[in-house]
């Protein structure tokens, strides 16, 4: 071999040596990119499943919320409706009264809110209910306690029953309605305490 061929063939060899050297290298440097490609896209689809899963719970939760929500709603619907229909069945019962505990009860009531020289003014249907005698008997009562007297007004009034008395300055409402009206306001949450302990 001359001269020249060994330049030459140390010239290759060194070439041959460099290049693998950078291939080495270059291949070194692929396979770290992959790597940390890899684990960063891992990363990401780890982070991506989290955030899925949280979404996911906290969707889970709201929809829970909602329906709780809901049922609570759904069940004080419910309370007020049977409470409802236990005071439309009070009122019921007042309105079904026979005529003696009827009178009873009425009144008791004109005793207790008459302020002398009242006028009672009653349903149509009711007007036998305040007869003569009946008017005479509250009449002797008031007296007694000297608290005057009351009389019945021609005009009818549009309650289910009851009675509204009206002097020269106001009006006293004790219709069914409004006394129910204000024993519900009053009796209420005892009510709902009874029903629902």
């Amino acid at each position: 071999m001359s001269g020249a061929d060994k330049i030459i063939e140390k010239i290759l060899s060194d070439a041959r040596k460099a290049s693998e050297d950078i291939i080495a290298k270059a291949q070194a440097n692929a396979e770290a990119l992959v790597a940390r490609a890899k684990a960063d896209a891992e990363k990401e689809a780890a982070a991506q499943l989290e955030k899925s899963e949280k979404e996911a719970q906290d969707i889970k939760r709201r929809m829970m919320s909602v329906a709780e929500l809901d049922g609570r709603k759904h069940l004080l619907s419910c309370k007020q409706q049977v409470i409802e229909e236990a005071f439309e069945a009070a009122k019921q019962a007042l309105e079904s009264l026979e005529t003696e505990p009827y009178r009873a009860l009425v009144k008791r009531l004109i005793l207790e809110n008459a302020q002398g020289g009242d006028e009672i003014l009653c349903a149509g249907k009711d007007a036998a209910v305040f007869s003569g005698d009946f008017i005479a008997a509250v009449n002797e009562e008031l007296g007694a306690a000297q608290r005057g007297s009351v009389r019945l007004s021609d005009e009818r009034v549009n309650i289910s029953g009851g009675f509204v008395l009206r002097s020269e300055t106001m009006e006293r409402n004790c219709s069914f309605e409004a006394l129910l009206r204000m024993v519900r306001e009053e009796a209420e949450p005892r009510v709902a305490a009874i029903l629902f302990g």
